[in-house]
């Protein structure tokens, strides 16, 4: 008889046994079977058995293997496992027991898990699920994930695990201990749920979620979770054999928090951890679990949960402790709420909530663990969530609930708007059908547009603040809407159109190109190919698909727009200025500054001659063209530039205004730049942020720019606790906006990286580099900007570390991925040669650094002026080179014209 087949007639054996009734007992058996009468069979025989009077067979199924068991070996103290020494043993699991173990060598304490040997314990079943173990933690790299360290063979064939050792509290018990309110209970959920997701895309189901798995480690606030024990998971794909693991009911399992797919022998996915989080969840806010039951009773109780509702949180918290339910009155002191108050906080949204993460049926759930926590976090945040059907009352209390202060003014005008709205649509439906008045239906397009963007455009810097928070679910119910409109398609193209300049103005740029490119086809199938309007949208989606890196496509978009533009409007119209500045953000991608220069230049010219020296649009030109010069190296033009543009916005807009406040940031930046002048760049950021949280409110998104610049100030002045209070506020505005796992999170991860490195705190930078890396890589390829920047971090790590092989490494990589994604002729390949010729200098191969350092001097100065600071360090390196070479002509030649760009 297999392993497997023997499992599965010892779960059906013990399952029966929760049957009292012999004769519902024969008929579960034949559905549980499906009807398999060999396995009828065995386990009637086993049943038959049972039923004998012999004392043996009075204990309990797991006390009978016990006593057949041979007792397990235990590892003496002291006993070397690999390089480890174990100090003792901390517990047992179904596969192994887990030691306290130190590597003495490097000082290094682990939970050493082992597989002895015994009978049973060491079938090849259970070794290959061991070495299976191995690899599936091997590729988990997560912060709240305890990691694999280490892992091999004794030679007495013991396989073994080294695993991070975690001092924590199961998080049950410390929530309540230190009586965590719900939102901070709920916050640690979520930070779970991002690790439960994180292995949910890596192919990896848990299947023993539980207090005990879940261990909460940090302290003064800075609480987390950590997930342990992957050793029962079960990977979702082929192992490396091709053979895939698909029996199931065959690895232990906690039944309070089993799904009842799990209960009963049934496959196993993600659903099935999304089942065990909502029974955390409901412990969490209730103090007690959903269900209970003994070993005997768990079958039958997952064939209830298909049949009888759950109960609801809101309602157990208001019964009267049982003896298997804590009293309602501590239990709600431990949120620190009146028993009262708990039951309506909990009624409603968490109701729904955890009722849909505990779903009886798998398709019913959450679609992952990511949704379940987004859909707290919007509880959180006062938005609508996903669990309750989106009526229009319901949506409507949320947003009154969110905004309390503002909706009785703007009722008002809402109501007038709608009015107006209902109207304009259904003149223009009517001009429509007649098709006696196309003038009509584009006045009703404007009013739409007008209508969307009062209230939903988050491009504007003045809404009321948390208004991004509602983005994600005004853009669902927009495009939702959008589709209704498809008998008056150019209304739709103009909602569709705003919604579009949403998701570009949040950087969700995938989403903005989708719904652009169906705004272009909208529009060429009503007002045809060569109408200003198609022009625009060609626009739109070049915006986007440049954004998202594809030069070539973007360029032919915007060749396409310019010709519709001069065709219909001229080469004179703020529109066709508009293309332009698309096609010099090309020209910077690429590295054609002095080309990128000029096209900013002409469109600054037709902006002013078109619209007036006021208009917003001259300002952020004033900026493009300040940052071009500065990268061209040209910093007292920019400078200008970047004052004109201050005191610009400051007129237009106010002195408090944020557009003025985010200009100052833009001066500070350059004043910052190259330790031009920072002492004058500190005040500037100090009063741009101070008016940016007064119009904005703390914890903002548009607080981003201006909270890392003026982290990284503190950073070179080497106030690092400064500096890491900033980057971690705006960590956590990210956090809440846009989750855990994105491009802004990976960022804020690096430059945190970057500041433990100024610190001199090596291991922890890398770490955080290397977190920052795997997350980019995971949204983008390898050669995308993103990652590369990261490269680069991870090279001045290593350099600043002395560890000049792995900086020449990294660096040859990014080197090689820089040519792929931009050309060798581009001023960030360049960079690379500048520094791979760095870590080579310093390594003392002079001859291939001269190999780096002149083709990046050659780029440089095509591209910038003498005057630019990376001619000047080029210049710098070619010095130290060869006087280090003995060739003291030619590095007096190099000397000459750095000290003539410095008397400039």
């Amino acid at each position: 008889m297999t392993g497997g087949r023997a499992e599965r007639i010892r779960t059906l054996f013990e399952s029966a046994l929760g049957v009292p009734d012999v004769a519902a007992r024969r008929r579960w058996l034949q559905t549980a079977t499906g009807g398999d009468p060999d396995l009828v069979a065995e386990v009637e025989g086993l049943l038959a058995a049972d039923a004998e009077p012999l004392q043996a067979l009075d204990a309990t199924p797991d006390e009978l293997l016990e006593a057949v068991r041979p007792p397990p070996e235990r590892m003496p103290q002291g006993e070397t496992v690999g390089p480890y020494r174990l100090v003792r043993e901390l517990g047992r699991g179904g596969m192994g027991t887990v030691y306290l173990a130190e590597r003495e060598d490097v000082g290094l304490r682990v939970a050493l898990k082992l597989l002895r040997p015994g009978a049973g314990l060491a079938s090849p079943d259970h070794v290959a699920r061991f070495v299976l173990e191995r690899r599936l933690l091997a590729r988990l790299e997560h912060p709240l994930i305890a990691r694999l360290l280490d892992g091999g063979v004794t030679p007495d064939g013991i396989h073994w695990l080294a695993m991070e050792l975690v001092d924590g509290e199961p998080i049950t018990g410390f929530c309540d201990r230190l009586r965590l309110d719900i939102d901070a209970r709920l916050r640690l959920f979520e930070a779970v749920c991002d690790a439960v997701s994180y292995a949910h895309r890596n192919l990896v189901v848990h299947r023993d979620l539980k207090p005990g798995n879940i261990l909460v480690v940090g302290s003064d606030g800075e609480w987390r979770p950590k997930l342990l024990d992957f050793g029962i998971a079960k990977l979702l794909e082929d192992d490396a054999d091709g053979e895939t693991i698909t029996v199931t009911g065959r690895w232990p399992l906690t039944p309070e928090y089993a799904a009842p797919e799990q209960l009963q022998g049934l496959p196993v996915t993600t659903a099935t951890d999304v089942y065990a989080l909502g029974v955390l969840l409901f412990e969490l806010l209730t103090g007690r679990r959903p269900h209970h039951g003994n070993e005997r009773e768990w079958t039958a109780v997952a064939r209830s949960l298909r049949h009888t509702p759950l109960p609801r949180p809101s309602t157990v918290v208001t019964r009267r402790g049982t003896a298997r339910g804590p009293d309602p009155a501590a239990v709600a002191a431990a949120r620190r709420l009146p028993p009262e108050r708990l039951g309506r906080t909990l009624a409603g949204d968490l109701d729904n909530i955890v009722s849909k993460a505990m779903e009886a049926e798998p398709a019913r759930r959450y679609e992952s663990a990511a949704a379940l926590a987004d859909d707290l976090r919007r509880y959180r945040e006062g938005r609508p969530v996903r669990a309750r059907a989106p009526t229009a009352g319901y949506r409507a209390r949320k947003f009154v609930a969110r905004n309390r202060a503002g909706v009785v003014a703007a009722g008002l005008v809402l109501v007038s708007l709608l009015a107006g709205l209902g109207t304009s649509l259904w003149h223009a439906a009517e001009a429509d059908r007649a098709r006696q008045s196309a003038e009509r239906a584009l006045q009703s397009s404007e009013q739409v547009r007008g209508f969307l963007a009062s209230l939903f455009n988050a491009r504007s810097s003045l809404g009321p603040r948390g208004t991004a928070l509602t983005m994600t679910e005004v853009l669902e119910q927009g495009l939702r809407q959008a589709e209704q409109l498809a008998d008056q398609p150019l209304v739709q193209a103009d909602v569709l159109d705003e919604i579009g300049q949403v998701y570009y103005g949040r950087g969700e740029f995938e989403h903005a190109e989708s719904v652009f490119r169906r705004v272009l086809e909208i529009r060429e199938a009503t007002v045809g190919p060569s109408a200003p309007a198609t022009g625009e949208a060609l626009r739109r989606v070049g915006d986007a698909v440049r954004r998202r890196l594809h030069f070539d496509e973007a360029e032919a978009l915007y060749q396409r727009a310019l010709s519709v533009h001069e065709a219909t409007v001229g080469d004179r119209h703020p529109a066709y200025a508009s293309v332009l500045v698309g096609l010099a953000s090309l020209a910077t991608f690429r590295g054609d500054l002095r080309g990128a220069l000029d096209v900013y230049e002409r469109v600054l010219e037709i902006r002013r001659a078109a619209l007036g020296p006021d208009d917003p649009s001259v300002a952020e030109t004033l900026r493009l063209l300040a940052v071009t010069r500065r990268r061209l190296g040209d910093h007292t033009e920019a400078t200008s530039l970047y004052r004109q543009a201050v005191e610009r916005h400051q007129r237009i807009h106010g002195a408090d205004s944020p557009e003025a406040a985010w200009a100052m940031v833009h001066l500070a930046d350059q004043y910052a730049s190259h330790n031009m002048e920072p002492t004058a760049a500190e005040p500037l950021y100090e009063e741009a942020l101070r008016i940016l949280r007064a119009r904005l409110g703390n914890g903002h998104p548009n607080l981003l720019h201006a909270l890392h610049s003026l982290a990284g100030l503190r950073r070179d002045m080497g106030q690092f606790d400064a500096a890491e209070a900033l980057y971690r506020e705006s960590m956590e505005i990210v956090r809440r906006y846009y989750g855990e796992e994105n491009w802004r999170m990976a960022y804020e991860i690096d430059m945190l990286g970057i500041l433990f490195r100024e610190r001199g705190d090596f291991d922890r930078a890398e770490a955080l580099h290397r977190r920052a890396l795997a997350m980019f890589e995971r949204l983008y390829p390898s050669a995308h900007r993103y990652p590369l920047s990261v490269r680069s971090s991870l090279f001045e790590l290593y350099v600043a570390s002395g560890d000049y092989q792995r900086a020449e490494a990294v660096s040859r990589e990014a080197l090689a991925l820089r040519e792929q994604l931009e050309g060798p002729e581009a001023p960030p390949v360049a960079q690379e040669r500048e520094r791979l010729g760095r870590v080579l200098l310093l390594q003392g191969r002079l001859d291939e650094a001269e190999l780096q350092f002149l083709p990046a001097l050659e780029i440089t100065e095509a591209q910038r002026s003498d005057r630019s600071a990376a001619v000047r360090r080029l210049l710098g390196y070619l010095v130290e080179l060869y006087q280090a070479r003995g060739d003291t002509a030619t590095a007096e030649r190099y000397q000459a014209r750095l000290a003539a760009d410095r008397t400039v």
